[in-house]
């Protein structure tokens, strides 16, 4: 008896690596997760190697696993799964071939679909969320860093080197901070997590008046960015005045890329998107403002709908996607042998 196939979807974090096993509906009958804050590759190896071991124990006896997919930060090379750009925290992974990487923890070799972190969300999003039968989106996951991707006519643009879609690159502040990139006030560095906690942490140090500062002044690193949308819907005025600017750079940069590339539907996915109404309302009032003269209607401004698994339904929907297009490949040459005999029959 043929064992249920299902697939790994794995997500490579800016604070944790997820790892989960994922059925052909979309869903998730197991989930690891460890922390990403290692320094070096062989502790990264090490790391990773521990998670999918735990998670291989959970394939039920009556499954099997048929493929990975796996989504990273940076520019990763579809064709061959090798990570060519990687900046930041993991550029110890830059010339690295996730599908080795995969091999090599789980002992043996299965298909590998390998791609931007960005890319394999929104493909899940396609699949099973939010962008199911949309053909023109954009999707942005707001984390650690900002990350992008994008369809068009209902596939992904990828551009000519794949650097299509590293949207939180885009320049909101021509003169502002440096971004790990190399370039100079990209969206990233002025409203990801990292930029918002940063402000946050900064104003407590010079003493600035606010419920944040009597909560946080003794370990101000333990802030989170959740913290600063939190207060700021409670009325402080330090977080409020971050919480604002950092808004409306979203807004900003968002209607660029609406006048550039005229989605159907914007979706925003990560950590911030969970701050709900304190990010969407201003979000939308602003962004409405600075569109509605020129693309002439209201884009609709959506959550992501597959949550805290985004990562990880992306990768497993990206798994399928490769297990679907062999079997075509796979299938149509015996298919043609058919139409060729019932030619032959029909002579």
């Amino acid at each position: 008896m043929s064992r249920e196939p299902w697939v790994e979807g794995i997500d490579i974090g800016g604070t944790t690596i997820k790892a989960a096993l994922v059925d052909y509906g979309g869903e998730v009958r197991a989930l690891e997760s460890t922390s990403s804050n290692v320094e070096n590759l062989p502790s990264f190896k090490r790391s990773f190697g521990g998670l999918l071991a735990k998670l291989g124990k959970k394939v039920l006896p009556g499954a099997r696993l048929a493929a990975a997919g796996i989504g990273c930060k940076g520019v990763v090379d579809t064709g061959t799964s090798r990570i060519r750009i990687l900046p930041g925290q993991f550029a110890f992974l830059e010339g690295l071939r996730l599908d080795r990487l995969i091999s090599d923890a789980l002992g043996f070799s299965l298909p590998v679909s390998a791609d931007n972190d960005a890319k394999t969300a929104l493909v899940g999003e396609q699949r099973w969320g939010a962008a199911r039968g949309k053909q023109h989106v954009v999707l942005l996951t707001l984390g650690s860093g900002v990350g992008g991707a994008f369809l068009s006519a209902g596939a992904m643009v990828r551009g000519c080197s794949e650097i299509a879609g590293h949207l939180g690159h885009v320049t909101v502040d021509f003169q502002g901070p440096l971004c790990s990139c190399g370039n100079r006030g990209c969206l990233e560095a002025v409203f990801s997590a990292r930029a918002i906690e940063g402000d946050a942490v900064a104003s407590i140090r010079r003493g600035c008046e606010s419920p944040l500062r009597a909560k946080f002044a003794a370990n101000p690193e333990s802030l989170t960015c959740l913290d600063v949308f939190t207060a700021a819907a409670s009325g402080d005025p330090m977080a409020r005045g971050i919480v604002e600017r950092a808004v409306a750079a979203l807004a900003a940069a968002m209607a660029g890329m609406a006048h550039a590339l005229d989605p159907e539907l914007f979706i925003l996915g990560g950590q911030i998107a969970e701050a709900g109404p304190t990010l969407f309302g201003p979000l939308r009032k602003d962004f409405y403002g600075r569109t509605l003269r020129l693309v002439g209607r209201r884009i609709p401004i959506r959550k992501a709908a597959l949550g805290e698994s985004a990562g990880v339904l992306g990768a497993a929907a990206s798994a399928w996607k490769v297990l679907e297009s062999d079997s075509l490949r796979f299938l149509a040459p015996s298919r043609l042998r058919g139409e060729r005999s019932a030619r032959r029959i029909h002579r």
